[in-house]
This record gives C-alpha cells, sequence and structure tokens, in this order.
C-alpha cells in the first residue's frame, strides 16, 4: 500500500495513524462516497492491531462524519461536501466549486477597530494603528459553512475599503 502504512517507531498512538491513513483513503478516492469500508476484521489483519485499536481510529471518523456505522451493513462512507486535498493550497470557493457546489458570501462587518491587540501585535503594526476586521459567512450552495474573520493593516484596509 505504499503510502498507507504505519510507521512502527514513531511517537503517535497506531489508532491515530490508521485513522489518518482512513481519512487519507477517503480522500484519495480508494472507498467512493456510500461505499463499505472494509470491515473491522479485515483492517485488524491489515494492519496487525488489536480490534480496540481499529475501534478507536474508525470511531474517530464517525465523530468527525466522514463515515457513519449502520447495524448489519458496517462502516459507510458518507459524502463528503467539503474534504480539502493535501498537496496544493486552494481558495474556499476554488474548493466549493470542484465539490460542484456554488460558492457565496454575506458581509456581516467591515470596519477599521483600534482595541485588536493580539491582531496588531501579529501583524506587526504600530499599537496607534487602526486595523480593518472583515467579518462573513461563506457558504457552499445556501449552507453556512465557515465565518470568516480577517484583519488587515491601516495602509492595505484602506485600498480594500475603497
Amino acid at each position: 500500500m505504499g503510502t498507507y502504512e504505519l510507521k512502527q517507531n514513531k511517537n503517535e498512538a497506531l489508532y491515530l495513524q490508521i485513522k489518518d491513513i482512513l481519512v487519507k483513503r477517503i480522500q484519495d478516492g480508494v472507498w467512493e462516497e456510500h461505499s463499505l469500508i472494509p470491515t473491522e476484521r479485515e483492517l485488524m489483519k491489515e494492519f496487525d492491531v488489536s480490534r480496540t485499536t481499529i475501534r478507536q481510529a474508525i470511531s474517530i471518523l464517525v465523530q468527525t462524519g466522514l463515515v457513519e456505522k449502520t447495524q448489519g451493513r458496517g462502516t459507510i462512507v458518507k459524502p463528503q461536501k467539503l474534504i480539502g486535498r493535501l498537496g496544493r493550497l486552494k481558495g474556499f470557493a476554488e474548493e466549493v466549486v470542484e465539490k460542484g457546489q456554488i460558492p457565496n458570501s454575506k458581509l456581516i462587518r467591515a470596519e477599521f477597530k483600534d482595541q485588536l491587540f493580539t491582531e496588531k501585535a501579529m501583524l506587526e503594526v504600530h499599537e496607534d494603528e487602526s486595523v480593518l476586521l472583515v467579518e462573513r459567512v461563506r457558504f457552499a450552495d445556501d449552507t453556512p459553512i465557515a465565518l470568516e474573520r480577517t484583519c488587515w493593516p491601516h495602509e492595505i484596509g484602506s485600498i480594500l475599503m475603497q
């Protein structure tokens, strides 16, 4: 399996390594949406680990909404609206369009603020300088996906507000 192997000398718990491998398989399309992943027994054999280790890994996938356990059927890959692909940085809109959805956003506020001391420190601007705070809700189709909050130094913010 190459990139899907456990690292025996790694300082990370086996169940977390297995969880990462299973997530990567879903992201890579090894297991399609609505398909069954291998049984616990098959995964135990593949990774040479206990049932408890496999169950811990799958439990995380269930909690994060990647898979769903169904009584009498097995563990099924759930449709993923926005699973990112590793390897290159993508913008929100590009990611949404690649999933066949329509990106949109709604501006909540855009205003210069003087009291954002943490943000000023991170932007390395003078403490007397105001920063532009922009907050918006990001949508995929009509479903709100994220609250985006960005801060800009005054010089850039004044250009953005033109």
